[in-house]
């Protein structure tokens, strides 16, 4: 479901009414797992247990919805490319900050890197990541680096690990990194934390002799004592120096991404930790966590106290997402709601039902006049 979240905070009356109209249904046979919105917020890419990757077109998917609640019959198509992803469920959608890439986590142990755009929103492959030998359960692209910087993204496992990626051109400088000339990784060693290289590899497409893209795991960070559920990277960094990851052993730990070290364990939560995020309003002081104790967390990222406990789902929080000033915090739950949060204050300022299963993923599109005050569009994936 797509919903109207362009309400701000402190609104009321019949703008606060419009907020949380749901303005899309968006539907296939099998079950969606997740979903992510394009830098320009046009497309909404999504995964499901049927293997699958989906680029649905927003506005066509907003038009079919008005015209069947309208009674006006049908629309365009509203799915612009789809393709076999994976052997087993994806689990996770993640699109680069340029959205010329995308990437797929899945059960079958991989991530998958495709390029994505073009007239007709078509879908590419471009490499392969392995290295996991469980389910990879969620992927995450760092910021953007200074100029000429590989784009790198990290990956968590039900195998405990956190895994930082760079995909690199396939020039004779970049296949000299791999080692003896293979597909492989030579990573870099990590201080601390368990952190090191190595263990990763990834097949590549050829044309003509030439691989379409190289790709390298330079650390493995390692730590969590049971299978780890969601990573983030921090905004402060370019190129992405510090992330956060959550996990079943019940604690957040942050990360410095460039020397693989913990450098703290955040404890608080009852249950599973389902899922972690930053704002990107405090610049990376801040960072968020849900859990299976129904409770979303706030911890300040240099003291590593928990500053705020958000309360209101009565079952599993499963997932985060910020909109793109910051302002408004959406966590999707096992009692099949979205609820909308104040950042600065915490306060529940919109609960929006209409899913009539588990919500398991949720995303915000970005929107220019988001900064303004407003939340933008955001979309939950149900059963």
């Amino acid at each position: 479901m797509v919903w109207d979240t362009s309400a701000s905070p402190t609104a009321s009356g019949a703008a606060a009414a419009a907020a949380g109209r749901c303005t899309a249904v968006l539907r296939q046979t099998e079950w969606m797992t997740a979903v992510a919105f394009s830098p320009d917020g046009h497309t909404l890419a999504s995964g499901s247990v049927a293997k699958e990757l989906r680029i649905w077109d927003v506005a066509a998917c907003e038009a079919e919805h008005a015209a069947a609640v309208g009674g006006s019959g049908g629309t365009a198509a509203i799915v612009l490319s789809a393709a076999a992803a994976h052997t087993a469920d994806v689990t996770c959608v993640a699109v680069s900050p340029d959205g010329g890439l995308l990437a797929t986590a899945s059960e079958d142990k991989t991530v998958i890197v495709w390029q994505v755009g073009g007239g007709d929103a078509g879908l590419r492959w471009r490499a392969t990541l392995e290295g996991h030998f469980k389910c990879v359960t969620g992927v995450a692209w760092a910021p953007p680096g200074p100029p000429g910087a590989p784009p790198r993204l990290a990956s968590v496992s039900d195998d405990l690990t956190v895994r930082i990626w760079e995909l690199l051109p396939a020039t004779p400088s970049a296949l000299a990194l791999m080692p003896n000339g293979d597909n492989g990784n030579n990573g870099n060693n990590g201080n601390g934390g368990g952190g090191g290289g190595g263990g990763g590899t990834t097949r590549r497409a050829s044309s003509g002799g030439a691989p379409a893209l190289l790709a390298r795991c330079v650390a493995t960070l390692v730590g969590h004592t049971d299978r780890i559920r969601g990573v983030a990277w921090s905004p402060d960094t370019a190129g992405g120096g510090a992330l956060a990851s959550g996990a079943e052993d019940n604690h957040v730990r942050l990360w410095d991404a460039r020397s693989g070290t913990c450098t703290a364990t955040l404890w608080g939560h009852s249950n599973y930790v389902t899922c972690v995020s930053y704002s990107p309003a405090d610049g990376g002081s801040s960072v968020t966590s849900a859990a299976q104790d129904h409770t979303i967390r706030v911890w300040d990222t240099a003291s590593h106290k928990c500053v705020r406990t958000l309360q209101g789902h009565d079952h599993y929080v499963n997932a985060l997402s910020y909109s793109p000033c910051g302002g408004l915090l959406a966590s999707a739950s096992c009692d099949k709601s979205v609820r909308l949060w104040d950042h600065d204050t915490g306060m529940c300022v919109a609960v929006l039902r209409g899913h009539t299963d588990t919500v398991n993923s949720i995303a915000f599109a970005p929107l220019e006049d988001e900064a303004a005050g407003g939340g933008g569009r955001g979309a939950g994936r149900g059963g």
